[in-house]
């Protein structure tokens, strides 16, 4: 079984990098990101599937789509230099997902959501905050 620390890579302090094994084939995984099941796995959202187009995830994440890729790559953009990206891959009878999160520069997220205690440059702790605090979990089933 994989745990979070398996699937998740902390690039810097304000970028992960998350991959996964879906055992459906790519059509499959392309429509649960991008249409069908993201307000399920994810967060909610309401969005214009084209480049340039709009989306709005709750919480109040609100951009542009800057890249697309039918059946490839999708990239939610926002005006404070910090993107979600999705990527899907064929692999074998499966389909590889990698997820790339970059937060703000100036973006300090607390550990287990609260800003009076902020990430120490350890793995515990980077670790720690990617398990509990992901919008979908840390994908174990």
């Amino acid at each position: 079984m994989s745990t979070a620390a398996d699937m998740v890579t902390v690039v810097d302090r304000n970028t992960i990098a998350f991959e996964r094994r879906f055992p459906d084939k790519l059509e499959r995984v392309w429509s649960a990101i991008t249409v069908d099941e993201i307000d399920h796995w994810f967060m909610k959202t309401e969005l214009d599937l084209r480049v340039g187009g709009a989306f709005s995830f709750e919480k109040g994440w609100d951009g542009w789509i800057s890249e697309l890729e039918n059946q490839g790559y999708v990239q939610f953009n926002s005006s404070h230099e910090s993107f979600t990206r999705f990527e899907i891959e064929p692999d074998g009878d499966g389909t590889l997902f990698h997820m790339i999160d970059k937060l703000p520069d100036d973006f300090v997220m607390g550990v287990g959501c609260r800003q009076d205690s902020p990430i120490e440059d350890s793995d515990t702790e980077k670790m720690r905050l990617v398990e509990y605090n992901q919008p979908g979990g840390t994908g174990r089933a």
